[in-house]
């Protein structure tokens, strides 16, 4: 059995036939890798923006608060498609918690600055003047953070339905 297959049956039987087929069209869309033997593909700059628009278009469904539950800060240094598709995967994924969301950008040296410096509806951009490393960048992110719990998301992350929910019930618990 490939490694994909073997996801696609997880995804089945956790989540059922239409978050299944939701997930894998999410990851197939922004060209992420269903298993470990794929390459890895760069974007035409017409295939970033379609992919940056589609991120907008879902996060501007989201509400802004002013106090939310949960700051979700996505660090980045480069690699936009997978910064795209992390935040895209949070956005569609259900929760009762409020949140807001904050790329934390690294000095990236592709077109992640490009895309967040045009703003994406409810998505905030840090960007750190210099490369300043991992753990300094995650700390100037969350000075600016309003949620009463911070959740730091690396960007080559794609979420599962539940995992807000299940993490901060647990923080709570």
């Amino acid at each position: 059995e490939s490694p994909p297959q073997r996801m696609q049956d997880f995804l089945y039987d956790e989540f059922g036939l239409s978050e299944r087929s939701r997930i894998v069209c999410g990851m197939q869309r922004f060209r992420l890798p269903l298993n470990t033997n794929h390459r890895q593909t760069t974007l035409a700059d017409d295939d970033l923006a379609e992919l940056a628009g589609a991120v907008s278009a879902t996060a501007e469904l989201i509400p802004v608060h002013t106090q939310p539950d949960v700051s979700i800060i996505v660090p980045a240094y480069n690699q936009v498609r997978f910064t795209l598709a992390c935040l895209y995967s949070v956005l569609a994924s259900k929760t009762k918690f409020t949140f807001e969301l904050i790329v934390a950008d690294d000095c990236s040296n592709d077109a992640t600055h490009e895309v967040f410096a045009q703003g994406l509806h409810n998505i905030r951009h840090v960007r750190s003047a210099s490369n300043v490393g991992f753990l300094r960048n995650c700390n100037n992110a969350a000075r600016g953070a309003k949620g009463r719990v911070i959740v730091f998301l690396n960007n080559d992350t794609y979420v599962l339905p539940g995992w807000l929910d299940h993490l901060v019930e647990t923080l709570d618990a």
